[in-house]
Protein backbone atom coordinates (compact mmCIF):
# COMPACT_ATOMS: atom_id res chain seq x y z
CA UNK A 1 0.00 0.00 0.00
CA UNK A 2 1.32 3.53 -0.64
CA UNK A 3 2.20 5.30 2.85
CA UNK A 4 -0.30 5.17 4.72
CA UNK A 5 1.55 6.49 7.62
CA UNK A 6 2.75 9.12 5.48
CA UNK A 7 -1.12 10.28 4.64
CA UNK A 8 -2.11 9.89 8.42
CA UNK A 9 0.54 11.97 9.63
CA UNK A 10 -0.80 14.61 6.75
CA UNK A 11 -3.99 14.09 7.58
CA UNK A 12 -4.35 14.70 11.16
CA UNK A 13 -3.91 16.76 14.15
CA UNK A 14 -2.13 14.75 17.76
CA UNK A 15 -4.20 12.93 20.90
CA UNK A 16 -3.08 14.49 23.44
CA UNK A 17 -5.15 17.58 24.04
CA UNK A 18 -2.14 17.47 21.71
CA UNK A 19 -2.93 15.10 18.96
CA UNK A 20 -1.56 16.37 15.57
CA UNK A 21 0.43 13.78 13.59
CA UNK A 22 2.85 16.46 12.23
CA UNK A 23 4.38 14.66 8.62
CA UNK A 24 7.05 12.83 8.71
CA UNK A 25 9.61 13.02 5.74
CA UNK A 26 9.64 10.03 4.11
CA UNK A 27 7.41 6.74 3.74
CA UNK A 28 8.14 3.64 5.71
CA UNK A 29 10.33 1.12 4.40
CA UNK A 30 8.87 -1.58 2.74
CA UNK A 31 10.24 -4.31 4.85
CA UNK A 32 8.27 -2.42 7.56
CA UNK A 33 4.66 -3.75 5.89
CA UNK A 34 4.93 -7.21 6.24
CA UNK A 35 2.24 -8.04 4.27
CA UNK A 36 0.66 -5.64 0.85
CA UNK A 37 -2.99 -5.09 0.62
CA UNK A 38 -4.57 -5.88 -2.97
CA UNK A 39 -5.98 -2.95 -5.05
CA UNK A 40 -9.67 -3.33 -3.47
CA UNK A 41 -8.54 -3.24 -0.37
CA UNK A 42 -5.52 0.00 -0.97
CA UNK A 43 -8.72 1.93 -2.38
CA UNK A 44 -11.52 1.72 1.16
CA UNK A 45 -7.95 2.56 3.18
CA UNK A 46 -7.67 5.50 1.09
CA UNK A 47 -10.91 6.56 1.33
CA UNK A 48 -11.66 5.51 4.79
CA UNK A 49 -8.63 8.21 5.13
CA UNK A 50 -10.37 10.77 3.23
CA UNK A 51 -13.52 10.49 5.41
CA UNK A 52 -11.75 10.94 8.42
CA UNK A 53 -9.85 13.79 7.27
CA UNK A 54 -13.36 15.12 6.49
CA UNK A 55 -14.29 14.65 10.22
CA UNK A 56 -17.03 11.77 9.38
CA UNK A 57 -15.51 9.05 11.18
CA UNK A 58 -18.73 6.68 10.69
CA UNK A 59 -18.05 6.40 7.29
CA UNK A 60 -13.90 6.25 7.72
CA UNK A 61 -14.61 3.24 9.98
CA UNK A 62 -17.10 1.53 7.74
CA UNK A 63 -14.26 1.95 4.82
CA UNK A 64 -11.64 0.72 7.23
CA UNK A 65 -14.17 -2.75 8.12
CA UNK A 66 -14.31 -3.52 4.28
CA UNK A 67 -10.68 -3.32 3.86
CA UNK A 68 -9.93 -5.85 6.81
CA UNK A 69 -12.59 -8.02 5.25
CA UNK A 70 -10.27 -8.15 2.21
CA UNK A 71 -6.87 -8.20 4.26
CA UNK A 72 -7.89 -9.72 7.48
CA UNK A 73 -3.89 -9.35 8.91
CA UNK A 74 -2.65 -5.99 7.38
CA UNK A 75 -0.33 -4.15 9.50
CA UNK A 76 -1.39 -0.28 7.55
CA UNK A 77 -5.28 -1.43 8.02
CA UNK A 78 -4.69 -2.56 11.42
CA UNK A 79 -3.09 0.41 12.22
CA UNK A 80 -5.59 3.20 10.36
CA UNK A 81 -8.23 1.30 11.71
CA UNK A 82 -6.83 1.60 15.46
CA UNK A 83 -6.28 4.70 15.12
CA UNK A 84 -9.96 5.88 13.89
CA UNK A 85 -11.23 3.94 16.82
CA UNK A 86 -9.42 5.42 19.65
CA UNK A 87 -10.67 8.70 17.62
CA UNK A 88 -14.30 7.32 17.86
CA UNK A 89 -13.34 6.81 21.47
CA UNK A 90 -13.78 3.12 21.54
CA UNK A 91 -10.32 2.25 23.05
CA UNK A 92 -10.60 -1.50 24.04
CA UNK A 93 -12.02 -2.44 20.39
CA UNK A 94 -9.04 -0.32 19.02
CA UNK A 95 -6.81 -2.27 21.29
CA UNK A 96 -7.88 -5.27 20.65
CA UNK A 97 -7.20 -4.40 16.30
CA UNK A 98 -3.66 -3.02 17.49
CA UNK A 99 -3.16 -6.43 19.20
CA UNK A 100 -3.73 -8.44 16.08
CA UNK A 101 -1.26 -6.33 14.52
CA UNK A 102 1.16 -7.09 17.45
CA UNK A 103 0.69 -10.78 17.09
CA UNK A 104 2.22 -10.83 14.01
CA UNK A 105 4.76 -7.71 14.52
CA UNK A 106 5.44 -7.96 18.60
CA UNK A 107 8.22 -5.80 18.48
CA UNK A 108 6.49 -3.19 15.72
CA UNK A 109 6.96 0.62 18.00
CA UNK A 110 4.43 2.26 16.48
CA UNK A 111 1.93 -0.23 16.83
CA UNK A 112 3.42 -0.19 20.33
CA UNK A 113 2.92 3.67 20.91
CA UNK A 114 -0.52 3.47 19.23
CA UNK A 115 -1.83 0.51 22.07
CA UNK A 116 -0.22 2.91 24.42
CA UNK A 117 -2.55 5.91 23.05
CA UNK A 118 -5.35 3.89 23.52
CA UNK A 119 -4.64 3.07 27.05
CA UNK A 120 -3.75 6.25 27.77
CA UNK A 121 -7.23 7.58 26.50
CA UNK A 122 -8.71 4.72 28.79
CA UNK A 123 -6.60 5.94 31.55
CA UNK A 124 -4.63 2.75 32.48
CA UNK A 125 -1.70 4.85 32.92
CA UNK A 126 0.50 2.30 34.12
CA UNK A 127 0.03 -0.19 30.84
CA UNK A 128 0.33 2.71 29.01
CA UNK A 129 3.42 3.72 30.58
CA UNK A 130 4.80 0.26 29.46
CA UNK A 131 4.30 0.61 26.19
CA UNK A 132 5.65 4.01 25.17
CA UNK A 133 9.02 2.75 27.27
CA UNK A 134 8.95 -0.08 24.85
CA UNK A 135 8.44 1.72 21.69
CA UNK A 136 11.19 3.86 22.55
CA UNK A 137 13.54 0.81 23.31
CA UNK A 138 16.73 1.63 21.62
CA UNK A 139 16.52 -1.79 19.87
CA UNK A 140 13.29 -0.93 18.21
CA UNK A 141 14.74 1.75 16.27
CA UNK A 142 11.73 4.08 16.41
CA UNK A 143 12.04 6.44 13.65
CA UNK A 144 10.03 9.08 15.63
CA UNK A 145 10.56 8.53 19.10
CA UNK A 146 9.37 12.13 19.89
CA UNK A 147 5.89 10.78 19.12
CA UNK A 148 6.49 8.13 22.28
CA UNK A 149 7.97 10.75 24.49
CA UNK A 150 5.13 12.96 24.42
CA UNK A 151 2.79 10.36 24.98
CA UNK A 152 4.61 8.84 27.76
CA UNK A 153 4.76 12.34 29.20
CA UNK A 154 0.89 12.96 28.75
CA UNK A 155 0.83 9.52 30.74
CA UNK A 156 3.43 10.76 33.74
CA UNK A 157 0.79 14.08 34.05
CA UNK A 158 -1.89 11.82 34.33
CA UNK A 159 -0.16 9.72 37.35
CA UNK A 160 0.32 13.22 39.19
CA UNK A 161 4.36 12.99 38.18
CA UNK A 162 4.75 16.50 36.76
CA UNK A 163 8.38 16.35 36.92
CA UNK A 164 8.83 13.30 34.91
CA UNK A 165 6.61 14.60 32.36
CA UNK A 166 8.19 17.95 32.63
CA UNK A 167 11.94 16.31 31.75
CA UNK A 168 9.88 14.16 29.62
CA UNK A 169 8.66 16.70 27.54
CA UNK A 170 12.03 18.10 27.34
CA UNK A 171 13.90 15.56 25.84
CA UNK A 172 11.34 15.19 23.28
CA UNK A 173 11.81 18.94 21.95
CA UNK A 174 15.92 18.03 22.40
CA UNK A 175 14.93 16.02 18.71
CA UNK A 176 12.26 18.43 17.61
CA UNK A 177 12.85 22.02 18.85
CA UNK A 178 10.55 23.86 16.81
CA UNK A 179 7.62 21.39 17.26
CA UNK A 180 4.52 23.96 18.71
CA UNK A 181 2.56 20.93 20.07
CA UNK A 182 4.84 19.72 22.23
CA UNK A 183 6.30 22.98 23.54
CA UNK A 184 2.38 23.97 24.03
CA UNK A 185 2.10 20.42 26.41
CA UNK A 186 5.04 21.38 27.84
CA UNK A 187 4.20 25.33 29.08
CA UNK A 188 0.84 23.43 29.95
CA UNK A 189 2.74 21.30 32.10
CA UNK A 190 4.54 23.93 33.55
CA UNK A 191 1.54 25.77 34.46
CA UNK A 192 0.25 23.08 36.56
CA UNK A 193 2.87 22.93 38.17
CA UNK A 194 2.92 26.36 38.95
CA UNK A 195 6.02 27.52 37.43
CA UNK A 196 4.52 30.31 35.67
CA UNK A 197 7.66 32.26 34.51
CA UNK A 198 8.67 29.40 32.42
CA UNK A 199 5.69 28.06 31.30
CA UNK A 200 5.03 31.54 30.02
CA UNK A 201 8.39 31.57 28.07
CA UNK A 202 7.35 27.84 26.43
CA UNK A 203 4.06 29.54 25.47
CA UNK A 204 5.59 32.41 23.54
CA UNK A 205 8.31 30.37 22.32
CA UNK A 206 5.37 28.17 21.06
CA UNK A 207 3.45 29.97 19.77
CA UNK A 208 6.41 31.64 17.16
CA UNK A 209 7.17 28.37 16.04
CA UNK A 210 3.29 27.61 15.37
CA UNK A 211 1.87 30.62 14.70
CA UNK A 212 -1.47 29.16 13.25
CA UNK A 213 -1.74 26.64 16.10
CA UNK A 214 -4.92 27.94 18.21
CA UNK A 215 -3.91 26.31 21.86
CA UNK A 216 -0.51 27.71 21.86
CA UNK A 217 -2.31 31.05 22.39
CA UNK A 218 -4.87 29.77 24.23
CA UNK A 219 -2.20 28.03 27.11
CA UNK A 220 -0.39 31.60 26.65
CA UNK A 221 -3.41 33.09 27.49
CA UNK A 222 -4.37 31.27 30.25
CA UNK A 223 -0.81 31.61 31.80
CA UNK A 224 -0.71 35.54 31.14
CA UNK A 225 -3.95 35.48 33.11
CA UNK A 226 -2.92 33.45 35.94
CA UNK A 227 0.14 35.99 36.02
CA UNK A 228 -2.46 38.96 36.41
CA UNK A 229 -1.52 40.43 33.17
CA UNK A 230 -5.30 40.95 32.23
CA UNK A 231 -4.56 42.64 28.82
CA UNK A 232 -2.01 41.02 27.31
CA UNK A 233 -3.94 37.65 28.05
CA UNK A 234 -6.65 39.20 26.04
CA UNK A 235 -4.81 39.69 22.97
CA UNK A 236 -3.50 35.93 23.29
CA UNK A 237 -7.21 34.99 22.90
CA UNK A 238 -7.81 37.43 20.85
CA UNK A 239 -5.73 35.75 18.22
CA UNK A 240 -6.44 32.19 18.92
CA UNK A 241 -9.65 33.15 18.25
CA UNK A 242 -8.50 34.41 14.77
CA UNK A 243 -6.39 31.67 13.88
CA UNK A 244 -8.87 29.03 15.15
CA UNK A 245 -11.15 27.17 12.62
CA UNK A 246 -14.85 26.92 14.20
CA UNK A 247 -15.06 24.61 17.09
CA UNK A 248 -14.04 24.07 20.48
CA UNK A 249 -10.60 26.50 20.42
CA UNK A 250 -12.08 28.98 19.05
CA UNK A 251 -15.46 28.57 21.49
CA UNK A 252 -12.87 28.98 24.45
CA UNK A 253 -11.32 31.45 22.89
CA UNK A 254 -14.89 33.62 22.72
CA UNK A 255 -15.23 32.20 26.53
CA UNK A 256 -12.12 33.46 27.73
CA UNK A 257 -12.50 36.81 26.31
CA UNK A 258 -16.34 37.53 27.87
CA UNK A 259 -14.80 36.57 31.07
CA UNK A 260 -12.20 38.96 30.83
CA UNK A 261 -14.88 41.45 29.78
CA UNK A 262 -13.39 42.04 26.39
CA UNK A 263 -16.74 41.35 25.20
CA UNK A 264 -17.72 39.05 22.18
CA UNK A 265 -15.73 38.46 19.41
CA UNK A 266 -18.15 36.31 17.27
CA UNK A 267 -20.11 39.73 17.81
CA UNK A 268 -19.06 42.08 14.67
CA UNK A 269 -20.51 45.50 12.98
CA UNK A 270 -22.86 47.57 14.83
CA UNK A 271 -26.09 46.38 16.46
CA UNK A 272 -29.06 48.67 16.27
CA UNK A 273 -30.34 47.32 19.47
CA UNK A 274 -26.82 47.87 20.95
CA UNK A 275 -25.39 51.12 19.35
CA UNK A 276 -28.14 53.33 17.40
CA UNK A 277 -30.12 55.53 19.39
CA UNK A 278 -34.05 55.48 18.70
CA UNK A 279 -35.00 58.16 16.31
CA UNK A 280 -35.11 61.69 17.70
CA UNK A 281 -38.60 62.89 18.19
CA UNK A 282 -39.67 66.13 16.09
CA UNK A 283 -39.53 68.21 19.25
CA UNK A 284 -36.26 66.55 21.34
CA UNK A 285 -33.46 68.90 21.09
CA UNK A 286 -29.85 67.67 20.37
CA UNK A 287 -28.57 68.47 23.54
CA UNK A 288 -31.11 66.59 25.49
CA UNK A 289 -29.87 63.09 23.99
CA UNK A 290 -27.99 61.09 26.16
CA UNK A 291 -24.46 60.72 25.46
CA UNK A 292 -23.88 57.05 23.72
CA UNK A 293 -20.12 55.53 23.72
CA UNK A 294 -18.70 54.68 20.11
CA UNK A 295 -19.06 51.14 19.64
CA UNK A 296 -15.67 48.58 19.35
CA UNK A 297 -14.43 47.99 16.48
CA UNK A 298 -15.23 45.08 15.11
CA UNK A 299 -13.15 42.31 15.11
CA UNK A 300 -12.44 40.55 12.05
CA UNK A 301 -14.01 37.07 10.89
CA UNK A 302 -11.58 34.10 12.00
CA UNK A 303 -9.21 32.94 9.45
CA UNK A 304 -9.99 30.16 7.14
CA UNK A 305 -8.60 26.96 8.64
CA UNK A 306 -5.80 25.42 7.36
CA UNK A 307 -5.05 22.76 4.95
CA UNK A 308 -5.05 19.53 6.58
CA UNK A 309 -5.71 17.40 8.57
CA UNK A 310 -5.99 13.62 11.04
CA UNK A 311 -4.77 13.13 15.08
CA UNK A 312 -2.83 14.70 17.29
CA UNK A 313 -5.58 18.60 15.77
CA UNK A 314 -5.77 17.82 17.74
CA UNK A 315 -5.80 17.42 17.99
CA UNK A 316 -8.75 21.39 12.48
CA UNK A 317 -11.20 20.31 10.17
CA UNK A 318 -11.18 17.11 11.21
CA UNK A 319 -11.68 15.87 14.67
CA UNK A 320 -8.28 16.15 16.34
CA UNK A 321 -6.06 12.83 17.06
CA UNK A 322 -2.22 14.15 17.46
CA UNK A 323 1.23 13.99 17.34
CA UNK A 324 0.31 10.90 19.56
CA UNK A 325 -0.06 8.47 16.80
CA UNK A 326 2.33 8.96 14.67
Amino acid sequence: MTCVRRSLRAAAPALLALLVLAGAAGCPEEKQQPAQIGTDANFLVQRGLSEYRAGRLESALRSLEQAKVKSPHDRQVQYVLGVVLIQRGEYKRAEAEIEDGLAAAPDDPELLNLRGVARLRDRRFDEAIADFQAALAPERKYATPEAALANLAEAYTGQGRADDAIATYWKALDMDPKDGVLRTALCQTLAGANRLDVALHECSTAATDAPKYPPAFLAKGDVLRALSKKEDAIAAYRKAFEIAPKGDDQESARRKLIELGAGDPGVTGKRKDRWELPARAPDEAPSERAPVAAPPAAVPPPAAPPNAVPLGSPLSPAPALSDQTR
